[in-house]
């Protein structure tokens, strides 16, 4: 009897360490920390982490280009997740999106995660864009 709690409880300990090693990290960029470049109109320039002064016209192609900031260096497996007025769908290329935004006005919410390159850890950053007439 003794063994088989013996062996139950050894169970147990290697279950909880393999679930613990299974955790993920997440890394987000420094306060005012480019993480790319947006396209639109009327207005382009450079994506900063929790932006909520960007201001685009509805009826227009909102581009988001990534590859360019050095914050995802090494980084794959790049998910977006995407909010938008109108019900609007993107077109997700990896490191890029790429939306074209419906005549609904209001607040559009977007988020983009990544592995970073030591392969469990996160690098994450969010966003908000006002859509205006």
């Amino acid at each position: 009897m003794k063994r088989i709690l013996l062996l139950v409880i050894i169970n147990l300990g290697i279950a909880c360490s393999q679930m613990q090693a299974q955790t993920y990290e997440y890394i987000y960029p420094q306060y005012k920390e480019m993480v790319g470049y947006y396209y639109a109109t009327p207005t382009s320039g450079p994506l900063y982490n929790q932006s909520s002064d960007i201001k685009v016209k509805a009826n227009t192609t909102l581009q988001f280009d990534l590859s360019s900031a050095t914050f995802w260096n090494g980084c794959t497996n790049f998910t977006w997740y995407v909010n938008l007025p109108g019900g609007a769908t993107p077109v997700i290329l990896g490191r890029d999106c790429k939306v074209e935004l419906s005549g609904a006005t209001g607040w559009a919410v977007i988020s983009v995660d990544a592995l970073d390159k030591d392969g469990y850890r996160h690098r994450s950053s969010s966003f908000m864009i006002e859509v205006i007439k």
